[in-house]
């Protein structure tokens, strides 16, 4: 039988490599739909290497172990002629990884981040993911002492909180199994801080504090993980399940009262869910007790603008700019979108004249 795809979080610390990288793997893509299933013009007709290797890291990213015989067999098609690319040689360890075939992949992985290779490792998170990788491979072996390194170095080239944290957690648990207590418990501040929703953070928390002794905070750690992948597993369903998707994440602020992070993860999640008039208080809520920011700001606007309340949002806005005054225009443009999907009194012609007088100001 097929094991179950688990993308972030389970109740062991350590799954299967093939399972863990697709957490790093889909980084940059959390929260969003996934790709339409027709393929691309880059996986129809790909032949040339190039493409080749291109369509493979396509693979990777939008689909991660699924996909990951396909991605291996465009890379050993792409080595037969350009052997020495490291994106190819990079890729090919990893599927190799994801497949389970350890033995094959840790010479890949490090021909891959060898000195003459990794420059070439683009963008940044295909760089850190060899890291992670082969950081992974060498855990599951049991060689922890290599595999830290690995995972440092993943840290430092991760383009993504999430990407940071999930490398985070894996030394915590690496120092935690060392009894270095202190030290994992640092880790996981910077895990937790990088990404304040990395399940696996959580779930070596509890074990931590389990491990000192505190029974409460083991459980409330070990309560949000739970959530979280509550969270995840009801993202994860086509369509969203929105109720169940909804109630985990009160529960999650619930659970995790002093977390800004996850009470404007609700936010953003109501407004998502057109949920408006409820955003709208539950941005009121945090913004008493918190005091403003500029992403609750705008989530503000945006909740505002549903409901057709664009006085209301034109205020947030402004407070928004003054709180960030690098907000990109495109900022703009997500809260017009949101007054086009609540549909009170809009039109494309007053949408443009609010942008218009908006971009005066």
């Amino acid at each position: 039988m097929a094991p179950r795809r688990v993308l972030f979080f389970d109740r062991r610390p350590w799954r299967p490599l093939r399972l863990v990288v697709v957490a790093v793997l889909l980084a940059c893509e959390r929260g969003r739909p996934p790709a339409p299933a027709a393929p691309g013009p880059a996986l129809a007709g790909a032949s040339d290497p190039a493409g080749l290797i291109a369509s493979g890291w396509e693979l990777l990213e939008r689909a991660g172990d699924r996909d990951s015989g396909a991605a291996l067999d465009r890379f050993v098609r792409a080595r037969a002629v350009l052997p020495d690319a490291p994106l190819a040689v990079a890729g090919e360890g990893i599927a190799r990884a994801m497949g389970g075939d350890a033995a094959g992949a840790e010479p890949l992985l490090r021909r891959a981040l060898a000195p003459d290779g990794c420059a070439a490792l683009v963008p940044r998170n295909r760089l850190a993911l060899t890291h992670f990788a082969l950081g992974n491979l060498l855990f599951d072996g049991g060689r922890t002492a290599e595999a830290e390194p690995e995972y440092r170095a993943a840290v430092a080239d991760a383009a993504t909180g999430l990407g940071r944290a999930s490398a985070l957690a894996q030394i915590a648990r690496i120092e935690l199994d060392g009894n270095r207590l202190d030290a994992a418990d640092a880790t996981l501040a910077d895990a937790l801080a990088a990404c304040p929703e990395n399940g696996q953070a959580h779930f070596v928390r509890a074990t931590l504090m389990k491990r000192r002794g505190d029974a409460d905070a083991a459980a409330r750690e070990l309560r949000i993980h739970e959530l979280l992948r509550a969270i995840e597993e009801s993202s994860a369903r086509r369509p969203v399940d929105v109720e169940r998707l909804l109630a985990a994440r009160r529960d999650l602020v619930a659970a995790w009262p002093g977390s800004e992070a996850v009470r404007l993860e609700l936010i953003r999640a109501l407004v998502a869910a057109g949920r408006y008039g409820d955003a709208e208080l539950e941005a009121a809520a945090l913004l008493q007790a918190k005091g403003p920011s500029a992403p609750l700001a705008w989530l503000l606007a945006r909740a505002q603008a549903g409901r057709g309340d664009l006085a209301g949002a034109t205020k947030a806005r402004a407070l928004m700019l003054r709180l960030d005054p690098r907000s990109p225009p495109a900022l703009d443009e997500e809260i017009v979108a949101e007054w086009r999907r609540g549909g009170v009194r809009f039109t494309e012609a007053a949408a443009a004249r609010l942008l218009a007088e908006w971009r005066r100001r």
